[in-house]
Order: structure tokens, then sequence, then C-alpha cells
């Protein structure tokens, strides 16, 4: 009798603690996905799928319609705060939610709902976003890149999200999401890093990057991130300042001239408290993003400035 009671018992451990999980996971105001650099491969969604109850206050025909009043309620009665609803298809709709007792800035959540089943698809945890557009199959949001966990800011990034339409109920939108690198408009500057000291210890120009390596101070402390760089391009040079930074003892400058048609080195000096890198611009380097890497061997942090033509992108206008 005991090991039966056990047996009825298990299954239903095991699903309040998957219902516990879920409901945790939605409630983390702090999923922040994607790194400081890189694009993320696009793969099918793995976030929750589910179906949306009708409102009791709604009457429906033989064709259930969802409607905003229908699908903003599903999601209060989760315990979130819906921002907007629009439609991005004959059925599909996006849904972008906040949860409410975030403190401080609050990440927006996003969700494909399709209409006609009531099927919706999360497809993101959480972006602090700047901008967000939605087309006819996707949508896509450009973040601020204000980092919540390390309290640091970051390049912006632009995330996008596709959906099909699915081939069994109630899965009814199957997303493919992916983030990717934001390459910024060359005439609009921008500043990323922390507050930290840093010694510039080596900067390389490559056929498609510059990349400037950091060492703390004593040479041996790790540092947690690159130091507070700012950007700022005018008269056909780009003028990158790396704040309460030093050069290292045994730093040895590219020769002048060094990179490509869209950026040659010119100079980099240090006054002893900032250090600036100058680079002369080519005609087609119209766009730049600045990223994040680490030593693969001794973790130091790298900033990474790539360059791009305007054709080398496709943003929404004013992007």
């Amino acid at each position: 009798m005991l090991d039966r009671l056990k047996r009825a018992a298990l299954p239903a451990a095991v699903a309040v603690i998957i219902i516990a999980a879920l409901f945790y996971r939605l409630a983390s105001c702090a999923n922040q996905p994607g790194g400081d650099a890189g694009v993320a491969s696009p793969t099918a969604s793995s976030a929750a799928t589910a179906s949306v109850p009708p409102s009791p206050t709604v009457s429906h025909g033989p064709d259930i319609n969802y409607t905003d009043e229908d699908i903003r309620g599903v999601f209060t009665a989760l315990g979130f705060e819906v921002r907007s609803i629009r439609d991005a298809g004959p059925t599909a709709a996006a849904v972008e939610y906040y949860y409410p007792k975030c403190s401080g800035q609050v990440p927006s959540r996003f969700a494909w709902v399709d209409r006609e089943t009531g099927a919706y698809t999360v497809v993101s945890d959480g972006l602090l976003t700047d901008r967000v557009e939605i087309f006819s199959d996707s949508l896509m949001v450009l973040t601020t890149g204000w980092d919540l966990t390390g309290n640091t800011q970051n390049f912006p990034e632009v995330f996008i999200s596709s959906y099909t339409a699915g081939d069994v109920s109630p899965l009814a939108l199957r997303a493919r999401s992916s983030l990717q690198p934001y390459y910024m408009p060359i005439d609009r500057s921008f500043a990323v890093g922390g507050d930290t000291s840093a010694l510039l210890d080596s900067l390389v120009v490559d056929f498609d990057a510059v990349s400037a390596g950091f060492v703390s101070p004593d040479g041996a402390t790790p540092l947690a991130g690159i130091p507070k760089t700012g950007v700022v391009c005018s008269g056909g040079y780009c003028y990158i300042t790396f704040y309460n930074t030093a050069l290292s003892p045994g730093f040895k400058a590219p020769k002048a001239g060094a990179g490509d048609g869209l950026r040659t080195f010119v100079s980099v000096a240090s006054d002893g408290t900032n250090t600036q890198l100058t680079l002369k611009l080519g005609d087609r380097a119209q766009r730049y993003n600045i990223a994040t890497a680490y030593s693969p061997d001794d973790g130091r942090p790298y900033a990474v400035f790539s360059f791009r033509p305007e054709e080398g992108v496709s943003y929404p206008p004013g992007w």
C-alpha cells in the first residue's frame, strides 16, 4: 500500500516543481539574453508555449478571434503588464509586456500570439529596449546595451524574431530568434565600459577590426571588463578615448597607415590619465560597432572596433 501511495504522489510532485520553475523563469527581472559580442545562431525558440483562454466576459463565435482585451487579460492574470499589442500578419500579434514589480530599469518581454488559436510563444525573457519595429512576419528590437547584472554599459544589440505557422495545435506559431551586433551611424557618439583604471597593453589593426587589449595597473589583478571607452567620429577621423587608462610600459604602437580602406591607424597618445586613439576613416566607413572580447589564454578584456558601409546593414529608417 505504501509503495502505491508513493507512485501516485510522484507525478503530482513533479508537476508542482515544473509549474514553479516556469513561473520563476517568467517572473525573473534580469533574464538578459546575449553576450558582449558575436552573433547568436538562430535557433528554434525553447520558450514556453501555451494556449490563451478566452476572457469570461467576452463572447466568441464559432471562429474564435482573440482580441487585444483577451490577450491583455491573460498576461495581466499572470502578473504582467502589457506595453503594446501590435499585429504582424493576418492572425499573428506581437506582445510587449513586463513584470511591474521589478525596480529600476524594467526590461521588456516579447511573445508571439496567434489570434485564431490563442497559442502564444515567449521569444524574449528581458530586453531593455530603445526602439521596436514590427513587420509582416517578424519583429526587430534595438536594445539600450545596458547590462542589468553588471551595471555597466555595453554597445546596443539588435534582437530579431520571426515566426512561421506550426503544424500541430496548439503550437500555432513557431519562432526563430537571434541577437545580433548593431552598427551605429558614424556621426553618433557612444561610450561603453565601466569606471575602472587600466593600462592599454596592446593595439592590433587587422584587416576587419581594431582590437585594444587591457591589463590592470599592477599587471596582475584581473579586470572584469574594459575601461570606459568613448567614440566620437567627425571630419573623416574617429577619436577613441580610453578613460582612466595609461599606456603599459611595454606598449608598442602599430605603424602609421596600418589598416584598410575603411580605417587606418594615425596615432595613440596618453596624458597619464586618459589615452586617445585616432583613426582615419575611409569614405565607406559609415557605421561602427564596439564589442568586448576576452583572451582565451589569460582572460584579459579587449575592445574591438569594426566599421561597415551603409549597404552592409539592413535596419529600419532612423536606426
